[in-house]
Order: structure tokens, then C-alpha cells, then sequence
């Protein structure tokens, strides 16, 4: 028999991280029969032959190669919406997972039953110590910023048979935001099973999709995705919340912007339009911002090959 929980990763361009996942767990996956759903987006074959060669050690594994690329939103919508387990795991291609993590999730789930679980990522979150949380805007305000990191939440399937699952009613690059605080507004005696272990990390190699145009993701799309969210929810605590993610990861730091600008994604008339709003979200003063806006892509480009040697060889 399955186990009562699967792992569904929807995946572009990488092949890496899901094979270290299932050969560095596989002990744990052959003893309780985790089903693995792999959804990939990509344009070339590298996953689908790597998948070939991880059924032959692992045979729980159902793969799709969707037949038009779909992108981030629409891949995840079928990974969330496809298992058929009692809980499903979605992760994203560049996480790794503990081996350890499994027994203690798997525990979780037989003790509480909860409606979701987060689970930690590299002790972001040091503050909270394992157990219930119900007070929704609590969780939004403490917690919203880490879950957007696609893998830390597991989702109890029962909870997903809602209207709010709908593929039109997603914001975009937040779906999984959209899902998990509406599921806290319906069910909120129940709200999240806080897992503060080191369950997850992040591959190193990877490179995420939305770095080159991080600041309309993270500023703009995330404001939205937010401001989508139901009453329950307060003006204040979602105000707090748009901000907690840059200011919580530093997203937008000197190398950010370097990298931003390098790939022209930033420049002094992206700065002149929405200055007040980046300075919100960045550690940076104005005089900075407008000195790296104003510097050529060129030198920009060389000082970050330079950077980038320098970091490999280190």
C-alpha cells in the first residue's frame, strides 16, 4: 500500500536536485511507498532520461512531459491538483530534502492530522517552536513570507476541493499564497501545523525563475497576490506582510540590484516610477540606487563574472 503522502514537483530546465532527492532518500521512499509525481515543463529531454534511470531503483515515480510548456503557475496548479494521496508535498526542482525530515513529517500527520503543514528552510524562521497555529493574520504576518518558497508547505487534499482551487483565481507567481490562506480562512480552528525543523534547503546551482524580473514578482505580484486575499485578514497585517519578504531575506541587497541592472531590469526610469516602493522594500538608500541605475549594463556584466570566478574558486 502507498503511503498517505506524495511528493509532487513541477519542474523547468532541472534535474539535478530530483535526483539527489530520490537517491538520497531512497531508503525512507522504499519502506513507506511515497509516490513521486514529476510534471516537467521542460524544452529538452534531460529530466525525462533522468527519470528513466530513477524508475529502475525507484518505481513509484508517475511522470508527465506536458506537451507545451506551461510555465510556473499553471505547471504547479497540476501538481497540486493531480495526486490523489490523503496529503500531498509540493516541492520545487531546486529543493532538497532532510533525509531525516520524513519521519517526523510522517508523524505529524499521524498525531494531528492538520490541514497543512510548513516545515522550516534553513532556520529562516528561528522564533516559533513546533505546534498548532490558528490565529490567520498571526500566520499571514509571521509566516507568509516563507511560504512562498514552493516546499514549505505539505497540503492535506480534502482541503483543496474548494472554489478558491481554481486555475483563474490564482495570482500570479503566488498560487500556492492563494491556497494556503484561504484554506486557513475556511478551516480556522485548525489553521497550520508549524514544523521548526531544517526540513528543506535550497540547491545551490540553481538559479531561480523569476530572478531577472524579481522586482515585478516580488514587489508588484506579491503586493497582489496579498491584497487578493480574503477580510479576515486585515489592512495592516497585509500591508506588514507586503513588505516582510524583502525585508526578511534581503531580497533586494547590493548583488541583487547589480544583477537587476546587468541584465536590464533596472534603470533610472524603473527607479523615477517607483521609487517610494523600492526604498520600502530595500536596505539600499536613494544616492545607491541611483548610482548602480546609472552605470552601464557592460561594466555591470564584467563585475559580476569576475564575482562569480572568484565565489567558484573560494
Amino acid at each position: 500500500m502507498l503511503s498517505n503522502l506524495s511528493i509532487s514537483i513541477p519542474s523547468y530546465e532541472r534535474c539535478e536536485a530530483i535526483e539527489r532527492n530520490i537517491l538520497g532518500n531512497l531508503d525512507c521512499f522504499l519502506r513507506e511507498k511515497i509516490k513521486i509525481y514529476i510534471f516537467d515543463d521542460s524544452l529538452s529531454d534531460a529530466l525525462k532520461n533522468k527519470v528513466k534511470e530513477l524508475i529502475k531503483v525507484y518505481p513509484y515515480i508517475e511522470y508527465t512531459k506536458n506537451k507545451k510548456t506551461l510555465g510556473h503557475d499553471k505547471n504547479f496548479f497540476q501538481a497540486i491538483s493531480t495526486p490523489k494521496s490523503e496529503f500531498i508535498w509540493v516541492i520545487g526542482d531546486s529543493t532538497i530534502i532532510n533525509p531525516l525530515t520524513f519521519a517526523k513529517i510522517l508523524e505529524v500527520i499521524k498525531n494531528n492530522n492538520p490541514n497543512l503543514i510548513c516545515v522550516n528552510k534553513d532556520s529562516r524562521i528561528k522564533d516559533y517552536e513546533s505546534g498548532i497555529m490558528t490565529n490567520p493574520n498571526f500566520i499571514l504576518e509571521n509566516f507568509g513570507w516563507h511560504l512562498t518558497y514552493t516546499g514549505a508547505t505539505i497540503y492535506k487534499r480534502e482541503c483543496l476541493q474548494h472554489s478558491f482551487l481554481n486555475e483563474a483565481n490564482l495570482p500570479k507567481n503566488f498560487p500556492q499564497i492563494h491556497i494556503i490562506f484561504n484554506v486557513i480562512n475556511i478551516y480556522k480552528d485548525n489553521g497550520i501545523y508549524w514544523l521548526n525543523s531544517n526540513c528543506i534547503s535550497s540547491f545551490r546551482k540553481s538559479q531561480s525563475y523569476w530572478i531577472k524580473d524579481s522586482i515585478n514578482v516580488f514587489i508588484f505580484d506579491w503586493k497582489k497576490a496579498i491584497n487578493k486575499l480574503p477580510d479576515t485578514y486585515s489592512e495592516q497585517c497585509k500591508y506588514n506582510t507586503e513588505l516582510s519578504h524583502s525585508i526578511k531575506t534581503n531580497l533586494f541587497d547590493f548583488k541583487m540590484f547589480i544583477i537587476l541592472r546587468s541584465y536590464g531590469s533596472f534603470n533610472i526610469n524603473i527607479l523615477k516610477n517607483s521609487l517610494d516602493t523600492i526604498l520600502a522594500h530595500s536596505r539600499l538608500n536613494k544616492v545607491m540606487l541611483v548610482v548602480i541605475a546609472l552605470t552601464p549594463k557592460s561594466i555591470l556584466s564584467i563585475f559580476l563574472k569576475i564575482w562569480r570566478i572568484l565565489k567558484y574558486y573560494k
